[in-house]
């Protein structure tokens, strides 16, 4: 089974998308195999990745969870939106319509929130047990969720779809404030994920001679 870790702070600027991608390509290096999904509708692990932005006409992520629970000829799996990033693993690209509004008013409504990517994480290995899917890094160790800037649904499906979360932070009152807040948000998911553990708080950017930096450690 793979690790689902996820990659969260709602703060912008503390590292995620950089420690998704770097974590990522220290784990291949070691011989594990890795899967990276982006959630973000910035599309920076995407950009990262293919060097520019997905368009309109490209499935992503949020085909993948928008179409759990839907027509089966209509749905996108994880091992068919999976390619190869070059970088040693596989990733996932993310898309414009996983913008909050967009996200909210179709996943977020769906019968199967907010577990539709735990849904497509237990189809992939399915399928994988069963031989009857490949993908070009799989099956994987393990999987990396690249998270948005905020704490709406699409965190919420990140994080029940989750086996445990890597917080990033910066050393600034803004960055602490904001993992007081997703702490409360952790509590709400347990009741849908009562295993989800935060693995470690990642300390980004720090300049050793602060005293703020000091204070923070």
């Amino acid at each position: 089974m793979a690790e689902v870790i996820s990659v969260v702070n709602q703060k912008g600027g503390v590292g995620k998308t950089t420690t998704t991608v770097n974590l990522a390509s220290g784990l291949s290096e070691v011989g594990q195999s890795v899967l990276v999904i982006d959630f973000d509708a910035q599309m920076n692990s995407t950009n990262w990745m293919l060097g520019r932005e997905t368009d309109g006409d490209e499935a992503s992520i949020f085909d993948c969870l928008e179409t759990v629970a839907g027509e089966e000829s209509d749905e996108f799996s994880i091992s068919e939106l999976a390619e190869d990033s070059g970088a040693g693993f596989d990733f996932i690209p993310s898309g414009e319509d996983m913008i909050a509004n967009t996200f909210d008013s179709t996943v977020g409504r769906s019968g199967a929130y907010p577990n539709q990517l735990r849904v497509r994480i237990e189809e992939m290995e399915r399928e994988f047990r069963e031989g009857v899917i490949s993908t070009p890094n799989g099956p994987y160790d393990y999987c990396l969720v690249d998270c948005p800037p905020s704490l709406g649904r699409s965190i919420m499906v990140a994080l029940v779809g989750s086996d445990s979360i890597l917080v990033p932070v910066s050393a600034d009152g803004f960055s602490m404030q904001g993992l007081k807040q997703l702490l409360s948000t952790i509590r709400e998911v347990r009741i849908n994920n009562s295993n989800l553990e935060i693995v470690g708080i990642l300390a980004n950017n720090l300049d050793l001679r602060s005293g703020l930096v000091k204070d923070m450690e």
